[in-house]
């Protein structure tokens, strides 16, 4: 419920300081209003005319050479702004400008043609908008389109140049091409003839018959070997040295071994007629020794044979060997000219593969140059505008309207912050920081015409000036704990906040309250407590008595009001400081405090002169009047610390003149309304 209230007090603020500062909104909107609709109606008509067109990434695919190159993604963006960039570009309008007609295009430069042309990009799509704005509405059309038919006409003459220098660059790399299959073929050439090159089947087949040959010999020379080492092992012993196969099975050894096996039957024969001596017998083993002795030489042949045969294996080995580390070598060798060979042909082939290569595009990009193709076209030509887009003048004056309040309610509220005076009673207290007494409304609001007396105000009982007297009255009984202020001193910072009218009404209010009350003129540089009342400026006051020229009971004069009596200033001294804090005022205090309920002293503004400060430490309390929309904070706070500097006592602040119509001003007048 409070938030609601606050929210509440805060629009009803905002609404009265707009209605109070009308006049600044008014006189915004007005002119905004009036230079607008001057604007409006001397601004010359423009038009706009549109040429939309479309920009594909790439060449459409309708030609052997591609002169455009695919696009990837990533690059798409690069492409269209730098498409963009042509479409304004100085050199395409100067091409513009060559094919518009001398009239009406007379006077437009390149830099006006750019200055009257907009391009629009319609996002997620390849289209581009050319836009063109001017007071001629066919010539916005005429200059739309031809603007499209130049950028094409761009395009295809870059397309065209750009094959013309790929033609030139390729006619180059194929003459260097050219030449270098010339160079490969006769480097080849020269090779061969002068490594005379043979085949490389013939030396490895050759190869491979060496290596066979050569591992037979060598077989054939270990088994040999081998042979000899047994033959070696078993010399001596006939038996068994017959029973090796080379032995065994010779031809000679078997004929010799049979008549051996003969003669031995015919000596067991023998043995068995005739004796050792016996002649027979002695010839009998005379052969058979023979025998034996032509068997161990044919042996010994045969031994000797397989040496020989080994000898022979081995130096044919050694012979095939060196002839095969020669052929490996040669192989070797041939190997790294035959790959030397097939290193030139490769680089003859790839040669002769770029030639083609070269050829190929050299004839596809001479077909390519008489066709003019491109990835932009026009979808939509621009047309005559049938009316002005610019000015658009009942939404310019709707506009004007807007801005017009809006920028018064903004220049209401400047104001209103540059005004840096105490406007609510809540400002007040956040500023001054001592008690609120109570606020006292204008009287234009509470319908009391100026000029009237504080006893014409005070008779209307159930008006709201006396009643905010009344709750002010209240706030004084319980300004202290333990007594209330008896000597009171209204002051306030400037003149003409309102203090004196305050300090007479508060004494009748309080007199209402059936105190007796003595109001004092203690402005003894501009009195006015005597004037209200209809006493004479020449009569005796309080200047008189500070003066020792009167006593109180001479200067003290009964008012209309009932229990109300008060002293006039009197004639005006001519240093009034000098008398306020002279002991004769401070004897005053005394006696007055003695004989009535309440002194109520009126003093002079506390930034004009000294005197409030100097009664200030005199009184019990002091009341501090702020006139709202008037007086300023700082000054408001800055007459609090002069007074606390003197260690004065306060009972609160008064808001003179406040609205009720703000803050909290609205709900403390409507609670007694």
């Amino acid at each position: 419920m409070d938030s609601l209230r606050d929210i509440t007090a805060n629009l009803r603020e905002k609404l009265y300081i707009i209605h109070r500062r009308i006049w600044v909104l008014i006189t915004f909107l007005v002119v905004i209003f009036t230079v607008t609709a001057i604007a409006n109606f001397t601004a010359t008509p423009l038009y706009r005319a549109a040429n939309r067109i479309r920009i594909e990434p790439q060449l459409p695919d309708v030609i052997p050479f591609q002169d455009q190159r695919a696009i990837s993604s990533g690059r798409h963006l690069d492409y269209y702004n730098t498409q963009y960039r042509i479409l304004r570009s100085p050199s395409l309008a100067r091409m513009v400008r060559r094919e518009l007609p001398a009239d009406p295009a007379k006077d437009l430069t390149p830099e006006q043609l750019l200055n009257m042309v907009e391009i629009k990009p319609i996002t997620q799509s390849e289209l581009v908008d050319i836009v063109v704005s001017g007071p001629d509405p066919e010539l916005a059309a005429r200059i739309a389109n031809t603007w499209a038919e130049q950028f094409i006409r761009m395009t295809i003459e870059s397309k065209f140049e750009s094959i013309q220098t790929a033609i030139s660059q390729l006619d180059r790399q194929l003459e260097e091409q050219n030449r270098k299959v010339l160079e490969a073929q006769s480097a080849l050439i020269d090779y061969k003839e002068r490594e005379r090159i043979i085949s490389l089947e013939d030396v490895e087949k050759e190869l491979s018959r060496l290596s066979e040959a050569y591992s037979g010999v060598r077989r054939e020379a270990e088994e040999k070997e081998l042979q000899l080492e047994h033959l070696a092992r078993y010399e001596g012993e006939e038996i068994s040295l017959e029973t090796f196969p080379q032995v065994r099975y010779h031809s000679l050894i078997l004929q010799l071994r049979n008549r051996l096996a003969q003669l031995q039957a015919t000596r067991g024969e023998y043995s068995q007629r005739y004796r050792e001596r016996h002649p027979r017998m002695i010839q009998l083993e005379a052969e058979i020794a023979t025998v034996n002795n032509s068997l161990r030489e044919e042996i010994g042949k045969i031994i000797q044979g397989l040496r020989e045969e080994r000898d022979l294996a081995r130096s044919r080995e050694e012979s095939l060997r060196r002839e095969l580390e020669e052929q490996k070598t040669r192989f070797f060798a041939m190997e790294r000219k035959v790959n030397e060979i097939e290193g030139l042909r490769t680089k003859v082939d790839i040669d002769r593969e770029v030639q083609q290569a070269l050829l190929s595009r050299v004839s596809e990009a001479t077909m390519t140059k008489g066709i003019e193709i491109t990835n932009i076209r026009v979808i939509d030509r621009a047309e005559t505008p049938a009316r002005p887009f610019r000015p658009r003048k009942i939404f310019n004056l709707a506009l004007s309207l807007i801005v017009g309040t809006g920028g018064g309610i903004a220049a209401i509220f400047f104001l209103e912050n540059l005004d840096t005076s105490v406007k609510t009673s809540g400002e007040a207290r956040s500023i001054l920081k001592i008690p609120f007494l109570g606020a006292i409304p204008l009287y234009s609001q509470v319908s009391i015409r100026n000029g009237l007396s504080p006893l014409e105000i005070m008779k209307n009982p159930m008006g709201l000036i006396p009643e905010a007297y009344r709750a002010i009255r209240t706030g004084i009984y319980f300004a202290s704990p333990d007594s209330s202020p008896r000597t009171i001193l209204v002051t306030s910072s400037l003149p003409q906040e309102g203090k004196t009218d305050i300090a007479t009404l508060l004494s009748l209010s309080l007199a209402q309250g059936h105190e007796r009350v003595l109001l004092i003129d203690c402005d003894l540089r501009k009195p006015r407590i005597g004037k209200i009342f209809g006493a004479d400026r020449e009569q005796p006051g309080l200047s008189a008595v500070l003066s020792g020229r009167a006593g109180l009971a001479e200067v003290v004069r009964p008012t209309d009001f009932p229990g109300v009596d008060y002293i006039p200033g009197g004639i005006i001294p001519p240093d009034p400081a000098e008398l306020i804090n002279s002991r004769r005022f401070g004897a005053l205090l005394e006696e007055a405090r003695g004989k009535w309920d309440r002194v109520i002293l009126d003093s002079p503004p506390l930034l004009s002169v000294t005197d409030a400060v100097i009664m200030g430490r005199m009184v019990d309390g002091v009341i501090l009047v702020v006139k709202a929309g008037s007086t300023r904070g700082k000054v408001a706070a800055y007459c609090r610390e002069k007074l606390e500097h003197v260690n004065a006592r306060f009972i609160g602040m008064i808001l003179n003149c406040a609205d009720i119509h703000r803050g909290e001003n609205y709900y403390y007048q409507s609670y007694y309304a």
